[in-house]
């Protein structure tokens, strides 16, 4: 009866923990949201990115986004509706909102192809601290560009000088903690694929953190434009600002690192329990590693953008006051989260 009372204690606790757990879950999914109930669904968000992020937006060429650009601007003209969806799905796949044409490596349908050198050659050199420094290198270098290209306030008017001073930044970052990671794995005498891995995380979410926050601090310090309904200009908030900030963060630099390292990974390990003659083989091996990779990424990236709608829904009350004087008459503004 007493191993059974403890035992009872024991589950009751463990439920308490999951629903308490599960309550900060939702309160934080809430705070973060900031979406109204009649915006679009997880499900429909997700099939939309992965009709954007088409590999072929990619190269596309300035004539014919220019075209796409007018024929979704005027509204009157006679096309036939797969011409229209065909236009509307360039302008959205190789364009920013504030107007200007996005180069073909830095649009969101390259993001995936871009990165598979770059994850493949963080997983390889794992265990090597010059080499995880050496891809950090290269992956700042990519994500500081993207960064500016795809961010709330776009790419226009961004000086080279602090595109080269975010990524100095990220890489002190990288190199801070990946010898910091070296030394407490040789401290600790831990060993092994699971420790390379998540120095091979904190890596590339520690430099993505410090790349992202500086290359786009114009939106956590002079916030970004808000518009109504219509797309007419409300004002410029701060707050507004710091959302779009923290999904990026959350979705981009957080996220996906973690679902591109440890998806293929653990594939990886599956393929080696099921088939351990498979993994003997390096060209096979590395045949595999690259397919996973760009499995993952190529569903990973839209999956973990998904998360947010393109377009933030935020109540006025809460943005700051001189937002809300500059809005009278209306219950909540749009803007642009950004990629």
């Amino acid at each position: 009866a007493f191993f059974f009372r403890v035992r009872l204690a024991r589950v009751v606790h463990m439920r308490r923990r999951a629903v308490l757990f599960a309550a900060c879950v939702a309160v934080a999914w809430r705070v973060l949201a900031l979406v109204s109930v009649g915006q679009s669904s997880y499900g429909q968000r997700l099939r939309t990115l992965l009709k954007r992020d088409d590999v072929r937006m990619v190269f596309v060429g300035n004539v014919r986004i220019k075209e796409a650009m007018q024929l979704v601007s005027d509204k009157t003209a006679e096309v036939t509706p797969a011409k229209r969806q065909w236009a509307e799905k360039v302008v959205s796949a190789t364009t920013h909102p504030s107007g200007y044409i996005v180069p073909g490596p830095l649009r969101p349908a390259a993001y995936a192809f871009m990165n598979i050198p770059l994850v493949l050659g963080t997983m390889l050199c794992a265990g090597s601290t010059a080499g995880l420094l050496l891809f950090q290198l290269i992956n700042q270098v990519f994500n500081a560009s993207f960064n500016m290209a795809n961010g709330a306030s776009g790419a226009l008017g961004i000086r080279k000088r602090y595109v080269f001073r975010d990524m100095v930044a990220a890489m002190s970052m990288s190199f801070v903690v990946v010898i910091s990671a070296d030394f407490v794995q040789r401290a600790l005498s831990w060993e092994g694929a699971l420790a390379s891995l998540v120095v091979a995380y904190l890596s590339v979410a520690s430099a993505g953190g410090v790349n992202l926050c500086l290359s786009r601090r114009s939106e956590i310090f002079d916030g970004v434009d808000v518009v109504d309904k219509a797309g007419n200009y409300v004002a410029t908030s701060q707050a507004a600002g710091r959302a779009t900030f923290v999904r990026a963060l959350l979705t981009r630099t957080l996220l996906l690192p973690l679902v591109a390292l440890s998806v293929p990974s653990a594939f990886m390990a599956l393929v080696g329990a099921l088939f351990p003659g498979l993994i003997q083989s390096q060209l096979a091996g590395l045949l595999l590693q690259i397919f996973f990779i760009a499995t993952t990424l190529a569903f990973g990236l839209p999956a973990c953008v998904a998360l947010f709608p393109d377009t933030l829904v935020i109540p006025i009350r809460r943005l700051e006051t001189n937002v809300q004087n500059e809005a009278r008459g209306l219950q909540e503004v749009f803007v642009f989260r950004g990629v």
